[in-house]
């Protein structure tokens, strides 16, 4: 892996780069599935710790799974109370959770979505999804490598990050960094840590003449499961970070995900924001990437 370092540098009050966030009293020590390699957040609910939910950027809304809600004994209705409809057409309920705290961040009285997960999720079931929905009024600091996570609402607190812009696809949640694919122009690929593998859609890998080859397996998500393809990517590339051999699927979005015909491109996962430190400061649409130090 051929990369360039991109030195992010804190406040005395937390006085590391991203790749030593687990040094800092403020981190979040994740859970990571080893199967899927999504990361878990452990987060408590009106004051009952225990519960580990799914860190998705690409989710529009936080979810509690129905067995969840139902051993805390909330009332679950129909329609929603205070915020859109979030479910895109697929089976949901909603609730109401009073204190939703992750580290010492608490998000009041907020509405989210219940789902039966166990089914949605098959073999990566835990206790809810942490999306969008809370995640846009944060900062995120996130190291993969040292099962790191730290959220803040206060954008000071990560001021001397080399901070880019980030859009969102239109009329979407959906984040996306200018990305490149073996030396190409850039394009506009989704940030998604509730995506185990970095994607790359098929009008993309035709028009750039990827070698996809046929795998034994489905790709599977929320709206339903499609043929899975693979690719080798020889250089992937987002700012100043170039990472080498990446495995890509190569998949049909619209197939998997109710909003996935609107990512033209592709997706970044987590087996490549695994090779990295990032942040997001949601509010103001900024990202910044560094290269972990070489392994000595």
């Amino acid at each position: 892996m051929s990369s360039v370092d991109l030195c992010i540098y804190w406040k005395p009050n937390i006085g590391c780069p991203i790749y030593l966030l687990e040094q800092t009293a403020m981190s979040i020590t994740l859970e990571i599935d080893r199967k899927s390699r999504l990361a878990g957040v452990p987060i408590s609910v009106n004051g009952e710790s225990g519960f580990i939910f799914t860190l998705d950027s690409g989710a529009i809304a936080t979810t509690l799974g129905l067995e969840a809600a139902e051993r805390l004994g909330l009332e679950v209705y129909s329609e929603p109370r205070t915020a859109p409809a979030f479910a895109g057409g697929l089976p949901a309920k909603y609730t109401t959770i009073g204190v939703l705290r992750i580290g010492s961040l608490d998000f009041k009285d907020e509405e989210v979505l219940v789902m039966d997960l166990s089914r949605m999720r098959r073999g990566n079931v835990r206790a809810g999804v942490l999306g969008h929905s809370m995640l846009k009024t944060c900062v995120m600091l996130l190291d993969y490598a040292s099962r790191s996570l730290i959220l803040t609402r206060d954008s000071e607190e990560a001021h001397d990050i080399d901070w880019s812009d980030f859009k969102y696809v239109e009329d979407s949640h959906l984040v996306t960094l200018p990305t490149r694919v073996n030396g190409s122009k850039p394009y506009d690929f989704v940030l998604d840590t509730g995506a185990g593998s970095t994607v790359v859609t098929p009008k993309l890998a035709e028009a750039l003449g990827l070698d996809v080859q046929s795998v034994h397996g489905i790709a599977r998500g929320l709206a339903g499961d499609t043929e899975l393809k693979m690719t080798t990517i020889q250089e992937l590339s987002v700012n100043q970070l170039n990472l080498h051999d990446v495995r890509a699927a190569v998949i049909d979005l619209g197939h998997v995900s109710p909003r996935g015909s609107s990512i033209e491109y592709g997706i970044l996962g987590v087996n490549f924001l695994s090779q990295c430190g990032f942040a997001i400061d949601y509010p103001r649409r900024k990202y910044g990437l560094e290269s972990r130090p070489p392994s000595e």
